[in-house]
């Protein structure tokens, strides 16, 4: 599964810009939402929501620098 992944990930890349990937590519951020929303793998609570949000804002701070 993770080959398939990483597999998507070049691929995609191809046809977005450097900062929009390495936002994709905050890994444990990403992996949290996909695991939530995709696969239902886990279902995430209420407190964990703002917390995902806050980490992909704080990608998305760090990369506009």
């Amino acid at each position: 599964m993770l080959v398939v992944a990483i597999l998507l990930i070049a691929r995609a890349q191809q046809y977005v810009t450097s900062d929009l990937s390495s936002i994709y590519n905050a890994t444990p951020i990403m992996a949290a939402v996909m695991a939530g929303v995709m696969f239902r793998v886990e279902t995430h609570t209420k407190t964990q929501i703002p917390r995902v949000i806050l980490g992909i804002l704080g990608v998305v701070v760090v990369v506009a620098r």
